[in-house]
């Protein structure tokens, strides 16, 4: 399943869970690099951005290890601005205010908010900063750059499965954050 199919898939998971917990959900027209906005109904003025990544791996045993792309072209605009190519990627994850990564697979949903998206890079960082493309910077010719969320690694013996269990499946924080009581 490529890169677009599993991106409507899980765009459209995400969707109909959020619904089912009696918010509004909908992706923006135009197009603002945000994959959901949701808000408590008639209350569209208090409204959340998430980010949806996807999984839905074939035969990857891989089942939730998720990844923050950044383009060439958001690259190349990034150092016209006179930005560090870090900060692209950084731009990406301050754009929303949770990402939620969904294992299809296993059926699992991920619910992180911005602090804990950081902190799941940054765990990250430390299994896969000497990969090529981890490595912010811009090299002649420019390359797709990306930041790993790899749930299904260990971090100095544990697993981020467990040091991050409490945000499986857990809507929660969304739901507090537009004052929904539960």
């Amino acid at each position: 399943m490529g890169q677009t199919t599993t991106g409507k898939l899980t765009e459209k998971r995400v969707t109909d869970k959020l619904i089912s917990l009696g918010l509004v959900a909908y992706k923006p027209i135009p197009d603002e690099g945000i994959d959901i906005i949701t808000h408590l109904p008639g209350k569209p003025d208090n409204r959340i951005k998430i980010q949806v990544k996807g999984r839905n791996p074939k035969n990857d045993p891989n089942l939730r290890w998720f990844q923050i792309r950044v383009r060439k072209d958001e690259l190349l605009k990034a150092k016209r601005d006179g930005l560090k190519a870090d900060q692209t990627w950084i731009n990406n994850v301050n754009k929303v205010d949770f990402f939620i990564l969904d294992a299809v697979k296993v059926n699992e949903m991920w619910v992180f908010s911005r602090d804990d998206t950081f902190e799941l890079i940054r765990l990250n960082e430390s299994k896969y900063k000497t990969r090529l493309d981890n490595t912010f910077n811009y090299n002649e010719p420019l390359k797709v750059k990306q930041k790993e969320m790899n749930l299904d690694i260990d971090v100095d013996g544990v697993s981020l499965t467990s040091i991050f269990k409490k945000n499986r499946d857990n809507f929660q924080p969304i739901l507090e954050r537009l004052g929904m009581k539960a």
